[in-house]
């Protein structure tokens, strides 16, 4: 029985057989002075870890063959072989024996292996299949290669040796290395080619390391643990660019990105700290460029918290150190603040004990919106008020600090005791709106009735609620709309529309 030592090398769990020696002898016996011993011996190395980024381990096995001899005039008898093999649960190959494991001779014969009967069995129940099976062989050298090693930045699985007592030869002092390039899943399985309507775009990615193209992607901010901002992410990549193949020529969009944020406690990858795609434009006219950006707060749960566009084709300008709406620019701004509400037990707290966070809630809803158009100089400002479970009750909006404010009201329908379709908050009950400006004010409402889950009635008042327009529906055993009878409160006339 071979013993197996186990350790943890690079974050992989790796397995060795151990030296086994598989035949001694000697040859070339004189009388005096002996002959020259040889042997052959083998070692097996186990590996596993994710290669192709599927979510799944892969086994990677190595297995190193050498015929050995004392005496260096039989060196153009020595060898070594090199054998790997990778067994994965998905099967990427068309052999339709993949899924037996090659079996080695227990006995000297070199690296003769044979096939197993039967698959390769699992505690878990799981198959494995052989998906690559590689050999290299090495003439005239005995290489011990040492520990099996894996290069996930560039999908390669490695193994590296030096040669042993080989004094004279030519490229016996150098390191031999033997290396496997593996599929790697994210790249193939990108979005390559979008066609729809005879429009071909096509879709570029590019890595997002900052020390490679900060124009790209460059951190922006230190955040507090545990939170991190990340100056590169291996082997990961964005879109950087779409083009489009139209009868005129070529439309390009680019993309660029700051600041990638992950929560090291439990939240995990969080986002881009700010990201900003171009408007479309062709070669030559990369003047007429405009870039909109969207930033986020890492600590408001990734929320959009300023959106921008600025016209520019200045990699330092698309970005601003100032997003406000006082940088004069930008075309455009809106920035966003949110309502944070800690609830337990339905009841909002200031401070959640340890023993109520299993059962804590956190309510997240926007509370007030600033935007600004530098084009005309107008700045709204909205500001909302909610209600019960969270659906606005009241919105404002105010157009340049009082030159016309509207006032929405809002009143819904619940019915928490409902199941299924009939469980619905939030349901519109009745909208009123009255906006003021040039000194008048003018009002607007509409009330909302329902039957088996569908509109019934809209009844639809005038500026000073002295009538309306009720609109009533009719609907077939799918929900569609089969008659839409239009009546007023001032006389009976009436428009009816049939439908099937």
């Amino acid at each position: 029985m071979k013993l197996f030592y186990s350790i943890l090398v690079s974050y992989f769990i790796y397995y060795s057989s151990g030296n086994e020696v598989l035949m001694e002898s000697s040859h070339h016996v004189w009388e005096e002075g002996g002959g020259c011993s040889f042997s052959e011996s083998r070692y097996f190395q186990y590996n596993v870890a994710d290669l192709d980024a599927d979510g799944k381990s892969d086994i990677v096995v190595s297995y190193v063959f050498m015929h050995n001899h004392e005496w260096s005039q039989h060196r153009d008898e020595e060898k070594t072989v090199l054998r790997t093999f990778v067994y994965s649960v998905n099967k990427t190959t068309t052999d339709n024996t993949a899924n037996f494991a090659k079996a080695f001779y227990s006995s000297a014969g070199g690296d003769s292996a044979f096939l197993q009967s039967s698959p390769i069995q699992t505690n878990g129940d799981l198959q494995f299949y052989r998906v690559r099976d590689w050999r290299r062989e090495y003439n005239q050298k005995i290489i011990p290669f040492g520990t099996l090693s894996l290069n996930q930045t560039n999908q390669q699985i490695i193994s590296i040796g030096r040669p042993d007592d080989c004094s004279g030869l030519i490229g016996c002092a150098y390191n031999y290395v033997t290396q496997y390039g593996y599929t790697y899943l994210p790249t193939i399985a990108r979005a390559k080619f979008i066609t729809q309507s005879a429009i071909t775009t096509e879709v570029m990615y590019q890595e997002l390391n900052s020390k490679i193209d900060s124009n790209f992607y460059k951190p922006t901010k230190k955040e507090l643990f545990p939170y991190f901002e990340l100056e590169l992410i291996p082997l990961s990549t964005a879109v950087s660019k779409l083009k489009q193949t139209v009868p005129n020529g070529t439309l390009i969009q680019d993309f660029k990105y700051r600041g990638f944020l992950s929560h090291f406690t439990g939240k995990g990858m969080i986002g881009f700290r700010q990201a900003a795609r171009s408007s479309w434009y062709a070669n030559g006219f990369e003047n007429t460029i405009i870039w909109s950006g969207v930033e986020m707060d890492p600590l408001q749960d990734a929320a959009p918290v300023k959106q921008w566009s600025i016209k520019t084709n200045n990699n330092n300008q698309i970005f601003p150190v100032d997003i406000s709406e006082n940088n004069t620019q930008l075309l455009s701004f809106k920035s966003t603040t949110y309502q944070t509400d800690k609830l337990v037990n339905g009841q909002i707290v200031s401070v959640v004990s340890d023993v109520d966070k299993p059962k804590a809630v956190t309510a997240f809803v926007p509370k007030s919106i600033i935007t600004k158009d530098f084009l005309t100089g107008i700045i709204t400002t909205g500001n909302i008020i909610y209600g019960d479970y969270y659906v606005p009750v009241q919105s404002v909006t105010n157009v340049n600090n009082g030159y016309a404010i509207t006032t929405s009201l809002f009143e819904n329908f619940h019915n928490l005791a409902g199941v299924g379709s009939d469980y619905y908050i939030g349901r519109p009950k009745s909208k009123t709106d009255a906006t003021q400006a040039y000194g008048d004010t003018k009002s607007a409402k509409e009330e909302y009735t329902y039957e088996n889950n569908l509109l019934k009635t809209l009844k639809t008042w005038n500026r000073d609620d002295t009538g309306y327009l009720l609109e009533t529906y009719n609907y077939d055993g799918f929900g569609n709309v089969t008659q839409k009878l239009i009546s007023n409160s001032i006389d009976s006339q009436a428009q009816n529309t049939l439908a099937e």
